[in-house]
C-alpha cells in the first residue's frame, strides 16, 4: 500500500517536526523527526506499508506528528488498509 498526502504550514514561522510517531514494523513514513516546513510551504508525507510484514485482514494504525505548533502541537492521521493475498 501507498498513500500520500499533503502537509501545509499556513503559519508565519517554520514548523519543526518534533517526532513522528506510529506501531507497525511495516510501515514507512517520509516525514522524520527533524523536518522543517517552511512558513507558507507544502510538503508531500508519503506512507509505504510492507504488506508482507502483515497479517491477512483489515491493518489499522494512526500517524502522530508532533510540531512545535503552539496552537496544535499534535497531529492524528488513521490509516487503514486490507491485506490480501
Amino acid at each position: 500500500m501507498d498513500a500520500s498526502l499533503t502537509l501545509a504550514n499556513n503559519g508565519e514561522s517554520d514548523l519543526i517536526i518534533r517526532a513522528v510517531e506510529w506501531q507497525s514494523k511495516a510501515l514507512e513514513c517520509s516525514l522524520k523527526a527533524g523536518d522543517i516546513v517552511k512558513a507558507g510551504q507544502k510538503v508531500t508525507l508519503k506512507f509505504t506499508l510492507d504488506s508482507s510484514q502483515c497479517d491477512y485482514d483489515l491493518w489499522v494504525d494512526r500517524v502522530r506528528i508532533i510540531t512545535n505548533d503552539v496552537q496544535h502541537p499534535m497531529q492524528s492521521i488513521r490509516l487503514t488498509g486490507v491485506v490480501v493475498e
